[in-house]
């Protein structure tokens, strides 16, 4: 009979200050421009990684033929230990999640700009041939921070808050963001934790881990505390039925997505 090893995680582990609420990322919905309202949205209505979305293209990741369910397909890199030489594997599944409605009319918008354009990636370069890579996006993102507290520093003072320091590899202080492109993969996660949690499911914690494509669960249990914490206790389970704190003004032409 095997032995089950319990999972011991350490205060530090705990993603106490890394993860943004709800009402934080509305906050930066609504300041950011059409393409990072469609970039940051998919990031956290998907719980994909950037560079999951970052690749999305129009013939191939979109399927709106029924316009009550439209989906994207997200493929979800899923590391594998194999134990013989301590090797790390990278195997991709195929996913799809649900666009959610309030969410479409943006979509629509910015899938209809973006076909005046001959390339078919949904973030593309400037030249067309590729998609926008994560170090560019990263970069923007940075901008963003800085450019939102400019604008408003006592709303948007924890824009610039940090959780860890450390040097890199090539001795460079580096800073680590609680806005950062990361952090709409971890808010879905703990909202689809506390989700399950409140469906009821025993499973929560493996259910969670399945979802985000964790390798090991330990990454996933340490979303639990937060969960739990009153600051998450809100019934929008990652907002897929909430409308956006604003509207934006569309025209019925625009509306239309092309079924490729």
């Amino acid at each position: 009979m095997q032995t089950l090893k319990p999972i011991i995680i350490d205060e530090t582990d705990i993603l106490k200050d890394r993860i943004i609420t709800y009402d934080e990322f509305m906050q930066i919905f609504n300041f950011v421009d059409l393409k990072y309202k469609i970039l940051y949205g998919l990031l956290a209505i998907t719980g994909a990684r950037p560079c999951e979305v970052l690749k999305l293209r129009l013939d191939t990741n979109f399927d709106f033929s029924n316009k009550n369910d439209p989906k994207v397909k997200i493929m979800i890199a899923k590391a594998e230990k194999q134990e013989y030489n301590n090797f790390i594997k990278k195997k991709q599944k195929i996913v799809w999640r649900p666009i959610p409605e309030w969410f479409m009319k943006y979509l629509s918008k910015y899938i209809y700009e973006t076909r005046r354009s001959e390339s078919l990636f949904l973030f593309p370069k400037q030249s067309g041939d590729t998609h926008m890579n994560t170090s560019s996006v990263d970069a923007q993102t940075a901008k963003l921070r800085h450019k939102m507290f400019k604008h408003n520093p006592k709303k948007y003072e924890w824009v610039l808050e940090t959780y860890k320091h450390f040097d890199n590899s090539y001795g460079f202080k580096r800073k680590c963001y609680r806005f950062s492109l990361y952090s709409f993969r971890k808010m879905h996660s703990v909202l689809y934790l506390k989700m399950m949690q409140d469906k009821g499911d025993v499973n929560a914690i493996v259910a969670t881990s399945k979802h985000m494509g964790h390798s090991d669960i330990k990454t996933t249990l340490k979303y639990l505390a937060i969960a739990i914490n009153d600051r998450f206790n809100i019934e929008k389970y990652g907002f897929m039925n909430t409308p956006p704190l604003q509207e934006l003004s569309i025209s019925q032409n625009q509306t239309r997505i092309i079924n490729y």
